[in-house]
């Protein structure tokens, strides 16, 4: 796959707001990416992932937001990351989370259930 096929207008794209706040936070944590050509950053892409699953996917770890940034790189480069490359590893992620959502307690779920209403409604009154 060739650069170019994947490449679409950035003015096309849609990015949601946690998007670009993490594309604003990769860009201050200085682009260390960057310099790397398609196949160093999909090879990046697939030792982050591993290293992610490595801390059991903690969403609060250096190893997701080395993640995040590799996401954050290729938006910049307007171009899809390849996930198909780390298809298991977001497989296990899905599983491991549906794994922790069904062993929660119903005050646990509600309790996250308010947190995204909260999120949901915070980003609505920032599109208004």
């Amino acid at each position: 796959m060739t650069q170019d096929s994947t490449r679409k207008p950035f003015a096309d794209r849609w990015m949601s707001n946690g998007e670009l706040q993490r594309i604003a936070s990769y860009l201050d944590r200085g682009r260390k990416f960057e310099d790397l050509l398609s196949d160093d950053l999909a090879s990046e892409l697939v030792l982050a992932y591993e290293r992610w699953q490595r801390v059991d996917f903690d969403f609060f770890s250096a190893e997701h937001i080395n993640t995040d940034d590799i996401s954050a790189e290729y938006a910049l480069r307007e171009i899809d990351p390849p996930f198909e490359l780390v298809r298991d590893r977001i497989d296990s992620l899905t599983s491991s989370m549906a794994d922790t959502l069904s062993a929660s307690s119903a005050t646990q779920r509600e309790e996250l259930h308010n947190r995204m209403i909260s999120e949901i409604e915070k980003l609505l009154r920032q599109l208004n």
